[in-house]
């Protein structure tokens, strides 16, 4: 269990795979009701 969560820890930890992972949640985001949300997570991304 530990190494599995060490590797999903460790690939957040970088901060180009968190812009990309913000981004992406940002855009499924702007198909539902929280659309300002969405938009405002997409943008900076």
């Amino acid at each position: 269990m530990f190494f599995y969560v060490s590797k999903a820890l460790g690939f957040f930890a970088l901060p180009s795979n968190l812009v990309v992972v913000v981004g992406l949640l940002g855009v499924v985001l702007l198909a539902t009701r929280f659309r300002r949300l969405g938009a405002g997570l997409a943008a900076p991304a």
